[in-house]
This record gives C-alpha cells, structure tokens and sequence, in this order.
C-alpha cells in the first residue's frame, strides 16, 4: 500500500527566512499533530535535503546531522519522506510524510507521487498570489 503514513504536512519559510511554520497537515490521532513555528535559518533547513529537492530518510536515527535528527525525534518520526516547494529555483517550503511507528523504504512510486504532489501544490500556490 502506497503512503501509509502517520502525518501529512506542508510548511512554508517566513519572509525573513529565520523561521518556518507548519501550514497544513493531516495526521492520525495517535501521532498527534505538529504544532509549532520552529526556529531555524532558511539554510539550516535546506542542508537536510541530500537529494536535492529530496530528503529520504527511511530511520531517522541514522541522521547524522544531530539537529535534523533531534527535530524528527522530538515529533516520535521514525522515518520521513520530504519534497521541496520550489518556484523559480527560490525554495518556499516542503511537504513531508512522516511514519511515526517504524522505519521503512521509501518506494520509487512513492517519491515520484510526493513528487506530482508537490508540484501540484506549488503551481497552486502561485496561481493565487
């Protein structure tokens, strides 16, 4: 089954930069949802993504990057899926799907449909400014 996931977001930067917000999401109850505005530089946030608008990380406590990993552990993630929204190379936020239970492989189909997903989102989110 494609996307069994636990939590479903998007968060966007703020204008300037130093911060992000979660601005829509879907979870199970017993993931909970996230629920903050987090502080971290733009580029702290983009170093995460090893595959260029990708980061794939089928166990999160492999992260070497100790402030990346404590983020992902401090929401209970086990493994997470995340896409960049990117427009006219300027990188706005990212969706991500989070498996709050186990760790897992990240399926070929799986990135390319995140992938569509995102794409999708980011024309839509243009088209209404």
């Amino acid at each position: 089954d494609i996307y069994q996931v636990d939590r479903v977001y998007i968060c966007l930067f703020s204008s300037d930069e130093e911060s992000f917000q979660t601005d829509i999401q879907w979870y199970k109850e017993e993931a909970g949802p996230v629920k903050w505005s987090y502080p971290a530089r733009r580029e702290q946030v983009l170093s995460i993504f090893q595959y260029g608008c990708l980061a794939k990380y089928d166990r999160v406590s492999d992260i070497q990057d100790a402030g990346a990993r404590a983020y992902f552990e401090e929401m209970n993630v086990k493994a997470s899926l995340e896409y960049l929204l990117v427009k006219n190379g300027y990188a706005f936020g990212w969706i991500s799907l989070d498996d709050c239970h186990k760790t897992r492989h990240w399926e070929t189909r799986e990135i390319e449909l995140l992938q569509t997903v995102a794409m999708l989102f980011r024309e839509r989110t243009y088209r209404l400014e």
